[in-house]
């Protein structure tokens, strides 16, 4: 029941539709957003306003993000901006004492992983990826009959969407 304060870095459509689902939601809080793109961060701020809450403090510079994580009115922070800055990002608000939610690629290369791997060791901040495809139910539900052993023995499989947008 305690308010959460959530700041938001990239502010494009996925972002701005998972703030409309968190502002939808009791005692959940937008007090700033990031974004280098102006339209993106203005489009942000008024789904905000539009929920009945102050107008988000703004952020645009291309390492404002860090000024957002700096902050000390957050509780966590959503990345979503595009994956190849995911990383240093995960790992800066990691270290800034912020919950992280993350947009997919969790990393790129297996030392960034690493980098996750040993941020949280030292941080013990949590930082999760946000994935939804995963918790379908129909996804669950095969998930299910595999460890059920009504399928057999999986040898190989490709489940999942593919598409080219990285």
């Amino acid at each position: 029941h305690k308010p959460v304060r959530i700041g938001v870095v990239g502010t494009g459509n996925r972002a701005r539709g998972l703030m409309s689902n968190l502002l939808g939601m009791k005692n959940i809080f937008i007090p700033a957003v990031c974004d280098i793109d102006p339209k993106a961060l203005a489009a942000a701020q008024q789904i905000v306003t539009e929920k009945g809450q102050s107008k988000p403090e703004g952020y645009s510079g291309p390492t404002d993000y860090k000024k957002l994580m700096d902050r000390d009115d957050l509780d966590a922070v959503l990345i979503c901006t595009p994956g190849d800055i995911h990383t240093h990002m995960r790992v800066y608000g990691m270290k800034a004492e912020k919950i992280i939610g993350c947009e997919v690629p969790i990393a790129y290369t297996l030392e960034e992983c690493w980098q996750l791997i040993k941020t949280w060791e030292e941080t013990g901040t949590p930082c999760m990826q946000l994935e939804n495809w995963s918790f379908r139910s129909d996804n669950l539900a095969v998930l299910k009959m595999i460890r059920a052993g009504l399928l057999g023995e999986i040898t190989h499989t490709h489940c999942a969407y593919s598409h080219d947008c990285i």
